[in-house]
């Protein structure tokens, strides 16, 4: 999966921050993900002000403020990732 991101400019001091997230399956063979026993899911959290450069939230860091969004990728009938295949 690569994740890229960037900044488009909206109205004075605001911006929109745009995420695009592409799974990928560079195996030769294809991964089938059931909703019963598998997760797809992105996760978004607002780094809090102050921090410095650089700055990593882990799965555990909570975020009092700000973004902190969860979005379930997977279909109800489940995923399959092709062999080779890039979204």
């Amino acid at each position: 999966m690569s994740v890229t991101t960037e900044v488009i400019p909206y109205h004075d001091d605001l911006a929109l921050s745009v995420v695009h997230v592409h799974p990928a399956n560079p195996r030769n063979i294809a991964i089938d993900l059931d909703p019963k026993h598998d997760v797809y899911r992105v996760t978004i959290k607002q780094i809090p002000g102050g921090k410095p450069v650089g700055t990593v939230l882990g799965p555990a860091d909570k975020v009092s403020t700000g973004i902190n969004k969860t979005i379930q990728m997977m279909p109800p009938d489940g995923y399959t990732f092709l062999p080779g295949g890039f979204l």
